[in-house]
């Protein structure tokens, strides 16, 4: 039984701090401020398409949130519209399954906690994050798609435009 403490307290240890996305997944777990985006990843991944078969090689700089053109925001400042955000972020990172690598993002948040912002850009598509910490991509993950329709529900509903859901594919 002595032999095993040491293992068995390691993996409490591990089982409790939920790695490196802490208790609410990549994003700080109690943010001052919090702003959903919605962001036009399938016309980045068309242009960014484009681009790198062009005769010239030249592929575009994008800008906004996480590189990705911006389409509206919405910034919450109803707590329990926070809670339910972060709430469906960690549970998605935590329930997170596996995913693709198709990576064209559609939605995003900025966390500011203490004057630090966090920005997540998610694709729900393939079920994958990035997030960015000073506009320098920090880390990435899997997360489930269940807050999807809740990020939908909240841009829609501030009149914020959404992306295509269609996958755009490789066309020229």
């Amino acid at each position: 039984m002595i032999r095993r403490l040491p293992i068995v307290v390691a993996g409490l240890c591990l089982a409790g701090c939920g790695g490196p996305a802490g208790p609410a997944g990549p994003l700080p777990a109690d943010p001052d401020q919090l702003i959903v985006y919605s962001i036009d990843g399938p016309a980045w991944y068309t242009k960014a398409w484009k681009d790198l078969t062009s005769k010239d090689g030249s592929s575009g700089n994008a800008s906004g949130v996480g590189g990705f053109p911006v389409l509206g925001k919405v910034v919450l400042t109803d707590p329990k519209d926070i809670r339910a955000v972060m709430t469906a972020i960690r549970n998605g990172v935590r329930d997170a399954k596996g995913s693709a690598s198709c990576y064209v993002p559609r939605h995003a948040i900025r966390a500011v906690k203490d004057g630090t912002e966090v920005e997540m850009v998610i694709c729900f598509q393939c079920n994958n994050y990035r997030t960015y910490r000073g506009g320098v991509m920090e880390t990435g993950g899997s997360i489930a798609p269940d807050g999807e329709a809740l990020l939908d529900r909240i841009l829609s509903d501030a009149g914020v435009p959404l992306a295509s859901k269609e996958y755009p594919g490789l066309k020229n």
